[in-house]
């Protein structure tokens, strides 16, 4: 028994010491993601001194050269600025004398397009080329990488990889590939995984160590020693090689990578994703401002899956911790339920023992003592719905005496306008001329004041039309154009509910003859719900709490 506690106790800590360690690796980096936009200026320093000499070359060769390596320079960090500088590349390779130029600038072309994945355009440029056979020796290496590096990237996208394809292109291709290169290593390892032994494991490592720090190589070999752990079973060393290769990339401003996919699929599958939910976000994050500043069409398929695979991990985590906030919820409630039922008995029990006549006639007296106290409520109850009664009094006449002014207002002014035109006409200039001082209203103002008046009754009975609807039939029902704009019938009805009763004031206040407003009154009360001669009692007692008595509408 102590001999399997001891066991258990030992690949218990082992198992801490690797996540701990794995941790150490993802705090260095979560640095470098950080530090990422410092390497970016970097890169972009370089290559603007890169231009700087090609704007001060005097010779066509010089202009060629420069060119080329500024491509080169932008070919896994900008896309759209590498074909740029690609188009710039070929006109000067027009001008010049090498017959290379044409299958070389082709070929770069073809490499950023498989980069990004955009397999169509490059099969056409490949497909502009001769054989790998007959085109210029010197450039048959770069040929085949190309070859290479779209197997690679079809492979990424593929769920069955075709193993006769990797043999295939690997028999043709191979050959041009020195086996001491270092990519003749990586593209057999990558393609061939399952071939590897223990010994091409030391050459890979071996390598990756010799290999100059931030540099395509370095982070490739990473990469595949991140991949042939994993199939090997070493999650750990899949995960550090992994690391170390996200790391190499960013610090060369690598936005073709691979790396950092790779490392987010081992978090999610290897290390409880739910508990590295915010690196998961920053990361995924990362590689997407980094697939769309490249365009990768592929990278951005590949970036879908695993985002919905983050996604579906959160979802997890949030229903889990749902499930144990309602179970923690639930356990409160029984034990409140508890609780409560307990004390309940008790005072039950306690309300027996102490329950006689004594108590009864307490509390009888009790009641008594608490008439007065209730009396003084109830009177500062009613004299405050007295106050609130007078202080409506009071506003409904303010907008009474408010719009009646507003009305006569308009009525001089419009008297005044009917002065100035009887004097220009009769062609007394001077006269005119002292009441041009005088601005006057017309329709459009007058309009302005009503929609004024309907505005602020609203705003002090915004239930008006509802409770207005309620004392008419279905059909005629009233329904605003405009939230805060009456109709003529709710104006008219409006002031009957502010005390304005009889139909002669109304008229003068709307601008209406009395007939009119009749007619509109009339109208609205053979649609009523109520007996007509209660209507306009029933709507100026609208806001106070007593019931309309047999005032009739005479005064209409």
């Amino acid at each position: 028994m102590k001999i399997v506690t001891f066991v258990l106790c030992t690949l218990l800590s082992l198992k801490v010491f690797s996540q701990n360690k794995i941790e150490k690796y993802l705090d260095s980096l979560d640095i470098e993601v950080n530090n990422s936009p410092s390497y970016a200026l970097k890169k972009q320093y370089e290559i603007n001194q890169l231009k700087k000499n090609l704007e001060a070359a005097s010779f066509l060769q010089d202009k060629y050269s420069f060119c080329k390596r500024i491509l080169v320079e932008y070919s896994k960090y900008q896309a759209d600025s590498a074909q740029y500088y690609l188009n710039k590349w070929y006109e000067y390779g027009k001008q010049s004398n090498d017959p290379r130029w044409e299958q070389e600038i082709l070929l770069y072309k073809a490499y950023i397009q498989t980069l990004r994945s955009d397999f169509t355009n490059a099969n056409h440029v490949l497909s502009l080329l001769p054989s790998i056979e007959n085109i210029e020796p010197e450039l048959r290496y770069l040929y085949a990488r190309i070859q290479f590096e779209r197997l690679l990237h079809i492979n990424n996208l593929a769920e069955n990889k075709d193993s006769s394809l990797n043999i295939r292109i690997w028999n043709k291709y191979s050959p041009y590939i020195s086996p001491t290169d270092v990519y003749y290593s990586i593209y057999y390892t990558s393609l061939f995984p399952q071939k590897i032994t223990d010994s091409i494991y030391t050459i890979l490592k071996t390598e990756a160590e010799r290999a100059p720090n931030a540099t395509p190589q370095k982070a490739f070999l990473q990469f595949c020693l991140s991949h042939l752990y994993e199939i090997k079973g070493d999650t750990e060393q899949s995960f550090i090689y992994a690391i170390c290769s996200a790391i190499t990339d960013i610090q060369m401003v690598n936005n073709d990578s691979q790396s950092m996919l790779y490392i987010i699929q081992l978090m999610s599958q290897y290390t409880g994703g739910k508990d590295q939910l915010g690196r998961l976000y920053r990361y995924t994050q990362f590689c997407s401002d980094n697939i769309c500043d490249y365009k990768d069409l592929g990278r951005s398929l590949q970036l879908i899956v695993i985002q919905n695979q983050v996604q579906k991990m959160y979802k997890q985590f949030i229903s889990q911790k749902q499930q144990r906030y309602s179970a923690t919820l639930i356990i409160c409630l029984i034990l409140i339920i508890v609780a409560a039922g307990i004390a309940y008995a008790s005072v039950r029990r306690y309300k027996k023992k102490i329950k006689d006549i004594t108590d009864v006639t307490q509390d009888y007296q009790q009641q008594q003592s608490l008439i007065p106290e209730l009396r003084r409520e109830s009177k500062i109850a009613n004299d405050k719905i007295n106050a609130l009664e007078a202080e409506i009094e009071r506003k409904n006449n303010f907008f009474t005496e408010s719009l009646r002014t507003q009305v006569s207002l308009v009525t001089k002014f419009s008297q005044t306008k009917k002065t100035l035109l009887n004097l220009i006409t009769t062609s007394q200039l001077r006269e005119a001329k002292k009441l041009l001082s005088d601005s006057l209203l017309n329709n459009n103002e007058l309009n302005q004041l009503y929609e004024s008046f309907d505005e602020i009754f609203l705003s002090i009975h915004p239930d008006f039309v509802e409770r207005f609807n309620k004392l008419l039939t279905p059909e005629a029902q009233i329904i605003l154009e405009s939230p805060q704009k009456l109709t003529i019938e709710l104006r008219i009805y409006a002031l009957v509910c502010l005390g304005v009763t009889d139909s002669i004031s109304i008229a003068k206040l709307l601008n209406y003859s009395p007939q009119t407003i009749y007619n509109y009154r009339l109208k609205i009360r053979h649609a009523s719900v109520i007996p007509e001669k209660d209507f306009a009692k029933t709507v100026m007692n609208m806001y106070k709490d007593n019931l309309p008595d047999n005032t009739t509408e005479n005064n209409e």
